[in-house]
């Protein structure tokens, strides 16, 4: 499953999701160029202890075409945050989760988990708040879970942990919440199962299941606005959430 695709099931489970109007050009100054945003904007996802990255989101409506404005672009920089910039040195392939082969780009020198291109295209912001989650909310997340998750049979104990962060995903300025769960199953220390779960809570709502059992191994490690209307997310292929690849 690409990361475009559970991306894409995160909209869908958002009621107050919609394609909002593209930010309106500013009016020309006097004698000045007109300022433009860049045409196609794209965020960078590291594959863990690798110089290689992969395509979290991108404000254009196809993979292809973000694959191919990457291709093109390569020896231009990217952006890892202030002071922070490196070049895309090649594309290659890799295997995802699943196994299968997707496009990666490596840079030159790794300066952060998520890279902007092109540089200065949007701001990311790298170090969400916590999102708080009650007792009675993990117990009847815990419960779910383990519902969904097959069992190992052979496991001979299971923990289960819980990542949040706070996100303006509707834009309406009240926080929201995403969360993932992962569920460990384990007998000794050489052998054990994961499942994980993508949740997100609108309004303070109760969380619900957007991604089950991804195949990648998903850690929230930002947010960012495409057209800069203060949402973290939005459809019509303008992604904002970053769900990152942090494995296979």
């Amino acid at each position: 499953m690409s990361t475009r695709f559970a991306i894409a099931l995160l909209c869908s489970a958002l009621a107050a999701c919609h394609a909002g109007p593209r930010r309106a050009i500013p009016p020309e100054a006097k004698g000045a160029a007109p300022v433009r945003q860049p045409s196609i904007r794209i965020a960078l996802g590291r594959i863990p202890t690798t110089s290689a990255y992969r395509i979290l989101a991108c404000s254009a409506p196809s993979t292809a075409t973000c694959e191919r404005t990457l291709e093109t672009a390569i020896g231009a920089e990217v952006d890892f945050g202030p002071g922070k910039r490196a070049k895309l040195t090649q594309a290659i392939d890799v295997k995802d989760g699943a196994g299968a082969r997707v496009r990666a780009f490596t840079v030159d020198s790794p300066l952060d988990n998520v890279g902007v291109f092109p540089a200065g295209g949007f701001a990311v912001d790298r170090s969400p708040k916590s999102a708080s989650l009650s007792t009675d909310e993990r117990k009847a997340m815990e419960a779910r879970h383990r519902r969904l998750s097959p069992t190992a049979v052979w496991a001979t104990g299971s923990a289960i942990a819980f990542e949040s962060i706070e996100a303006n995903l509707d834009g309406d300025g009240a926080p929201d919440r995403v969360i993932v769960s992962t569920l460990t199953q384990s007998a000794g220390k050489d052998r054990s199962m994961n499942t994980r779960i993508v949740w997100v809570s609108l309004d303070g709502a109760t969380p619900e299941p957007v991604e089950i059992f991804a195949i990648w191994t998903p850690s929230l490690v930002g947010t960012l606005d495409f057209d800069g209307d203060r949402g973290n997310i939005e459809c019509a292929g303008r992604f904002k959430l970053l769900v990152n690849i942090v494995g296979a």
